[in-house]
């Protein structure tokens, strides 16, 4: 009953974002998406067929890295999960571990690591593979504020490849926060929740 009546469109190419107090029913809109929670109604559909969870990037708010297991293993396993060969894969973490500061890290196991800096190998994860749909869930989680403006860069570096001529508009990016922070300006749309999981939207043009 949580999601009862909601229903929204995203089009490819844009950012939007799931503003609401906790328990608004953001995170299990997520989860839906992601073919984690069953849903007894209604349907997801991107492209017109079913969610296909290969093709999604997901950060979760909480911590899902194996905290005992090598970061660079845990990264190049991820990869592979998503269809990446191994040279892609090597490449990708590199450039992503070099963009985020935390290349030093390569060989450590996660429990050594800072709040922020494991939000950072999550965020790796959630862009290995080049996915055609990123999900992020309270993405500044654990961050101080210069993890926060790394964060930020790498999110107005997605931007700018959304709408680049000479990129074809396949991705959808979309978090959700109950932070009402500057940040959500770097959205085309904001849906607003309740805690009655009324969905309303926003265009940030009109703000």
């Amino acid at each position: 009953e949580v999601l009862r009546g909601v229903s929204f469109t995203v089009s490819k190419g844009q950012i939007v974002s799931l503003l609401g107090s906790n328990g608004s029913g953001k995170t299990t809109t997520f989860r839906c998406l992601l073919n984690l929670t069953d849903y007894r109604e209604g349907s997801i559909r991107y492209n017109g067929a079913k969610t296909d969870g290969r093709k999604m990037g997901y950060l979760p708010e909480d911590r899902s890295l194996f905290f005992d297991v090598e970061i660079y293993r845990q990264l190049k396993y991820v990869g592979m999960l998503k269809g990446m060969s191994r040279e892609d894969a090597d490449r990708e973490i590199t450039y992503w571990m070099d963009r985020l500061k935390v290349s030093q890290y390569r060989h450590e196991i996660p429990l050594m690591l800072s709040k922020g800096n494991q939000q950072k190998i999550q965020l790796i994860m959630c862009l290995l593979g080049n996915p055609e749909i990123i999900i992020m869930d309270e993405p500044w989680t654990g961050l101080d504020r210069d993890n926060a403006g790394i964060f930020q860069s790498v999110l107005l570096e997605l931007i700018v490849l959304f709408n680049c001529s000479a990129v074809e508009f396949v991705k959808v990016l979309t978090w959700c926060t109950n932070i009402y922070v500057e940040h959500i300006y770097f959205c085309v749309r904001i849906f607003l929740t309740d805690e009655h999981s009324v969905f309303s939207c926003v265009h940030t043009a009109d703000l």
